[in-house]
């Protein structure tokens, strides 16, 4: 039996992790049953999904993700409730769960995780396995009071000691940080590739429109160094009309109060001035509709998050134009030629003055980094994905 369960995720939040998590996981163990345990909204849209897609054995179980209070102190009060509750499931699971199961924790706050690798020391006979999102980065760059409890409490994690636990993260640049700084060791951690499952192949755009769309997709926001896309824009329009192509700038996603950006910046903006969520209709309207996606990530951000707005690009075979950044190292370096990867800000811009003056070699490739987008989205299908989880946990267990 496979256990598996999201104690975080509010809403739809995470949906697309978990269905592909969990279609890794079917594949992973065929002939096992598989109980889905996640909040009642998301609990029904994946339902329809994985029978859409004829994926069987699996039985669901609704939870609530969170305790109402009132009062002063509501907030801390809604904390602790959470977390007793968590204990308390976590208790229970892992008290009737047998040997041969394996307990799967797709998303945990960082207390909660402490409390499921605590409990879980109790019971070294059961096989379990906490995913490791995000958070991990507050280890190496905590900008906040908040961040650094929370590296704390992940540092705290991982000193205790409990038989047949795992950590899986969901990129292969990570485990050498965590291993090389001493926080964890080799065999206490498998890597796969972050599971999306992926549109059916489409042909879509492969040429380069007169106008070249270029769309900076998801939330703009300062740890996103979104606010050079910003100045993308600016400078660009300070020159346009000099090549044979116009260029526009697309915001897709909601724009972050401290990003400045006022009526007069030359940006299509999705969110009406009003700083909200756009609708995932609109977002992949439009990302459909963009020539490229723009991605200008400090160095020092999203190298051990994964970023959705990836996925959604490769998704609707968008190359991608980047600055220099760990993870796109690794992504280009995996998937070849799927775009322009530019050392600094400087040769971005002068690499889209090029694309608006025509430059025939650069819309020669514009076809092939698609052709290479839909090959590396074939060689990380959840299929493959499945093996390679499937070949890490063969080393320490019997499957």
């Amino acid at each position: 039996m496979v256990y598996y369960f999201d104690k975080a995720s509010v809403g739809l939040n995470h949906l697309m992790f978990n269905y592909s998590m969990i279609c890794v996981l079917r594949e992973c163990f065929p002939n096992q049953s598989i109980v889905v345990i996640i909040n009642e909204e998301q609990l029904l849209v994946i339902k329809e999904k994985l029978e859409c897609v004829s994926v069987t054995n699996i039985e669901y179980r609704a939870i609530k993700i969170g305790l109402s209070s009132n009062g002063k102190w509501s907030g801390f009060k809604k904390l602790i409730n959470k977390n007793r509750e968590d204990l308390k499931f976590y208790k229970e699971l892992l008290g009737f769960s047998k040997p041969a199961d394996l307990i799967f924790c797709a998303t945990a706050s960082s207390i909660s995780s402490l409390l499921f690798k605590k409990i879980n020391a109790r019971y070294p006979q059961v096989y379990s396995i906490l995913t490791l999102h995000g958070e991990i980065e507050t280890l190496y760059n905590a900008q906040s009071i908040s961040e650094k409890i929370i590296a704390s409490i992940y540092k705290w994690n991982f000193k205790i000691k409990a038989g047949n636990f795992e950590y899986l993260l969901l990129n292969k640049i990570t485990k050498g940080f965590l291993v090389g700084d001493g926080f964890l060791k080799n065999d206490e951690i498998l890597e796969i590739s972050h599971p999306f499952v992926f549109r059916p192949a489409h042909e879509g755009k492969r040429k380069l429109s007169d106008t070249i769309n270029l769309g900076h997709i998801g939330g703009l926001m300062p740890r996103k160094g979104s606010q050079f896309f910003v100045k993308l824009a600016e400078d660009i329009n300070a020159g346009n009309n000099r090549g044979k192509r116009n260029i526009a700038l697309y915001a897709i996603g909601k724009i972050d109060q401290k990003i400045a950006i006022t009526s007069d910046t030359p940006l299509v903006r999705l969110d009406n001035e009003t700083q909200t969520l756009i609708s995932r209709e609109m977002y992949d309207e439009y990302i459909e509709k963009m020539d490229f996606a723009v991605f200008t990530y400090p160095q020092d951000q999203y190298v051990h998050r994964v970023s959705g707005a990836v996925f959604d690009a490769l998704d609707y075979n968008k190359p991608l134009i980047v600055t220099a950044h760990p993870y796109f190292k690794s992504l280009f370096e995996a998937a070849g030629d799927i775009g322009f990867y530019c050392n600094d800000y400087k040769e971005m811009l002068k690499l889209i003055e090029q694309l608006s003056g025509n430059d025939e070699i650069l819309a020669k490739r514009y076809d092939q980094q698609i052709r290479n987008i839909s090959i590396y989205k074939e060689k990380i299908n959840f299929k493959n994905i499945s093996n390679d989880l499937k070949s890490q946990i063969k080393r320490y267990h019997a499957i």
